[in-house]
């Protein structure tokens, strides 16, 4: 069990980092470019799923990987769409001093929602994985 936390910790730490670099580049959280985290975010799952899975097991079943894996990716496309709720963005903006809220206000939010879809995700994911 203590694995699949790490595993989460690193999952949500992961999407904290990718949306502040996506973020400061285009300064805007509403344009396109977040949702290639989802397709991101399944690729990567796919990869340690798998390893998690043989490591767990002693076998390798595709069918249960690949449906593990959907769960990390459905849980960055359910917390990219309430993220992108305004208030719910201005939760976490408020938080953060006048000259943040200014400059990175929306990438710091999203990426704090980010980091939660990885922690929960990972964490159902590898979660359902584990079981032979």
């Amino acid at each position: 069990m203590i694995e699949i936390l790490g595993y989460g910790f690193i999952f949500g730490l992961l999407f904290f980092i990718a949306t502040i670099l996506l973020g400061s580049a285009v300064n805007n959280p509403s344009l396109s470019i977040y949702w290639l985290l989802p397709f991101i975010t399944y690729v990567l799952s796919v990869g340690v799923v798998g390893i998690y899975h043989n490591l767990s097991c002693k076998k390798f079943d595709l069918i249960k990987v690949l449906k593990s894996s959907a769960i990390p990716a459905a849980s960055v496309v359910f917390f990219l769409l309430l993220s992108m709720i305004g208030f719910i963005r201005s939760i976490v903006k408020n938080v953060l001093p006048l000259n943040l809220q200014n400059s990175f206000g929306d990438a710091l939010a999203v990426s704090f929602y980010m980091f939660w879809a990885g922690m929960m995700g990972g964490q159902v994911g590898l979660g359902m994985a584990s079981t032979c």
